[in-house]
């Protein structure tokens, strides 16, 4: 099996010592000491020999190591898969390798995962915050390590926030609808904790109610109960006079499949259907429903601009902290048309 290089080897091959070479690989400590003729000859020998730095001795000489560690609480929620997916490719061009963890619904899961990420050089955190953990999150906000939230606002935290609108989200898709003709229209939401919905939720419905909309309400349960499916048919049963559904996110998925597909077909055939979801799947399965669709790309941008600034300045205290709401988008998915509002 072939030794690995060593910083030594790369030293003997240049003839120079050992500190002009770990000055000459590492961009930011130069600063005049050695020649440029002399750097690019030491780099062009390490190229060579395909010399490989020590992650570890570098994260402690620099202070960096180039990891980001990125939290949610299940990552086969396919938004948050989505979203690692295009953060990855996103701090790959800037130099970053993107760690990707479960926090799960425990706080003791954080807990252990913070001190497990604590025992290694972490340059900064993009975190989706789960109920409950407030004191760990303003405890790692006191580390000064570069840290974005999103999905979840979390009143009192002192740091940036990248969140979706769902109050525009709601109201893009009851106008929607309305524009279309529906005038009887029900929302189905999932039972959350997450404040940042219930405020946007709260908004929405004082808007409608200020203008006259009547919207009828069904939550379900957020984890599969024996009573959803009842729960479900019994406000069926009692709103005959429905001819339009709006979900919110994850319900539609959730109501699907606690119906069963002979169930739905009777109960959604003839009503129009405005889903909150970014399921691909569901967009070819059934492709006249409307999808309010989260961007992305747009979300992944605002977090690494914020990241990569927070990153560059030091660990210091930027003044520009705060939110950022990105506007969802209606996508008709027969057509694939984007309307605006």
């Amino acid at each position: 099996m072939n030794q690995k290089i060593s910083i030594k080897d790369v030293a003997k091959k240049a003839g120079v010592c050992i500190s002009t070479v770990s000055i000459a690989l590492n961009k930011s400590t130069n600063k005049g000491l050695i020649s440029q003729v002399t750097i690019e000859r030491i780099r062009d020998i390490a190229k060579r020999l395909n010399y490989q730095p020590n992650s570890f001795a570098k994260s402690l000489r620099t202070g960096r190591s180039g990891l980001i560690g990125f939290l949610v609480e299940d990552i086969s929620n396919p938004f948050y898969a989505k979203l690692a997916s295009a953060l990855e490719n996103q701090a790959d061009q800037l130099g970053y390798t993107l760690v990707i963890t479960n926090l799960g619904k425990e706080r003791k899961n954080f807990q252990r995962k913070m001190k497990a990420f604590n025992g290694h050089l972490f340059d900064a955190f993009i975190i989706a915050p789960i109920h409950g953990i407030y004191p760990q999150l303003q405890a790692l906000l006191t580390t000064k390590r570069p840290v974005v939230f999103f999905d979840q606002f979390v009143p009192g935290l002192n740091s940036d926030f990248v969140l979706t609108d769902h109050f525009h989200a709601l109201k893009l898709g009851t106008m929607h609808l309305i524009k279309k003709g529906y005038s009887n229209i029900a929302l189905i939401k999932i039972e959350s904790n997450n404040q940042q919905f219930i405020n946007d939720y709260t908004r929405y419905m004082r808007v409608m109610k200020s203008r006259d909309k009547k919207i009828s309400v069904l939550d379900i349960p957020k984890h599969f109960a024996n009573d959803t499916q009842k729960r479900i048919i019994h406000f069926f049963d009692k709103h005959h006079e429905i001819d339009a559904l709006i979900f919110a996110p994850g319900a539609f998925a959730k109501t699907m499949l606690s119906l069963g597909r002979g169930t739905t077909s009777s109960f959604i055939q003839n009503m129009k259907i405005v889903a909150y979801d970014n399921f691909d799947l569901l967009k070819h399965l059934m492709p006249t429903i409307t999808f309010i669709s989260t961007p992305i790309e747009e979300i992944c941008l605002s977090i690494m601009e914020k990241l990569n600034a927070k990153i560059s300045a030091n660990h210091e205290v930027l003044p520009n902290v705060g939110t950022i709401k990105v506007k969802p988008l209606i996508i008709e998915a027969v057509n694939y048309i984007t309307l605006k509002e």
